[in-house]
């Protein structure tokens, strides 16, 4: 017996068709395609023409991301002894692994400039924050020199994001750091704009093990303090953000219970989700204007947007009977692309923001897609 679609609804189906005749979304996404994770690849699809082209080595290809500029790719991908950072040029034609000394790597992120990728090395306690000079493409550890083991001091780094230039500066005086801890994480090179990116730390003895956001720097890595987190206490924070303009930080936090999108800004740190439901992975529109996350709010996992000044939340594409997640903003932040399995399996869509129409993008509609980016405009091969 033929097993009914998720989500299957002729008038929805005929609805996204004539939303892909009425409007129809610009410039290339890039996303991983296949069921099998050992076999996952990375691709491109260009929305004007509907073609795609691979990119990846297809070896457990992750989650690509763009560089600011649109020029390159960077993912994980699998290699002999463990895990590297690929990285490669949007139309496929040149790419590689980036050296290593770990084998094991993940998480890659892109400074601002698109001269440095950041991304976490290396499993258990000594996992730590990496960052790579594409120039010379060395590996310099950040966060300090290496200290004795200490159980309250992180055992691991993860999820690395970079600050906008100047932002740590900003942060210094809510942050609570006193002359002699700046100077272990500023440096005492005179910077005004000292290089940093936000990661999570795993800290704790064995068997309580909780997440920090740290500031991390070529010099040391400090924790935020209690005293400017939601409340004071061990939760745990997850996946945290930071706006293109600088002036506010995004982050789960399960404070309250369960999981809630939180912003620090400069009106303190407020829950900007606010719901009974888990609520994480909170996404930055390009303006800074406005964060779109995953929430169960709807009874399965769907997509929401909040604004950032009025905390006003609105559905993006939410649904009681199949998933929707991953959420990637167009350049213009007119269109959000996003995974569904409203079609039996998971695949691209979009929807227009304006006019909440939704457009199918599945390049192969039997071959599974995720993670989709959408490339920056003014991007050039």
């Amino acid at each position: 017996m033929a097993t009914k679609p998720l989500c299957y609804n002729p008038p929805m189906l005929a609805s996204i068709l004539i939303a892909a005749l009425a409007a129809a979304p610009g410039g290339q996404i890039a996303y991983t395609a296949g069921l099998d994770p050992d076999r996952r690849q990375v691709r491109v699809l260009d929305l004007a023409s509907g073609e795609s082209r691979a990119v990846g080595p297809g070896q457990r290809d992750g989650a690509p991301r763009w560089s600011r500029h649109g020029l390159w790719l960077a993912f994980e991908t699998a290699t002999p002894g463990g895990q590297g950072i690929y990285l490669v040029r949007g139309d496929g034609s040149s790419g590689g692994l980036l050296p290593h000394a770990s084998p094991w790597n993940e998480s890659p992120a892109w400074s601002a400039d698109g001269t440095r990728i950041a991304y976490s090395a290396g499993s258990g306690p000594g996992r730590g924050i990496v960052v790579v000079d594409l120039d010379t493409r060395i590996e310099t550890r950040w966060g300090g020199a290496p200290t004795e083991p200490d159980p309250l001091r992180p055992t691991g780094m993860l999820l690395p994001a970079w600050l906008p230039d100047g932002a740590l500066q900003r942060l210094v005086e809510p942050l609570g750091m006193d002359k002699e801890t700046s100077a272990k994480l500023l440096g005492n090179s005179g910077e005004t704009k000292v290089p940093a990116v936000l990661a999570i730390g795993i800290a704790g003895p064995p068997g309580t093990f909780t997440t920090d956001i740290h500031a991390v720097t070529l010099h040391g890595a400090l924790p935020f303090p209690d005293s400017i987190l939601p409340s004071k206490g061990r939760y745990e924070e997850w996946n945290v953000a930071p706006s293109p303009r600088g002036n506010g930080i995004a982050f789960e936090s399960n404070d309250g219970g369960d999981r809630d999108i939180f912003v620090l800004g400069p009106r303190g740190v407020y829950d900007i989700s606010n719901h009974r439901a888990a609520d994480w992975n909170p996404v930055w529109s390009n303006g800074g204007s406005w964060l779109a996350f995953e929430s169960l709010r709807g009874g399965r996992r769907g997509i929401y947007r909040v604004h950032n000044e009025t905390d006003r939340v609105m559905p993006v594409a939410a649904s009681g009977s199949c998933e929707n997640w991953a959420p990637s903003w167009s350049p213009d932040d007119s269109w959000i692309a996003f995974v569904s399995d409203r079609s039996g399996e998971p695949n691209l869509y979009a929807v227009n923001l304006e006019d909440g129409q939704t457009v199918a993008l599945a390049a192969q509609p039997s071959l599974a897609e995720f993670a989709p980016a959408w490339r920056p405009s003014g991007a050039g091969e």
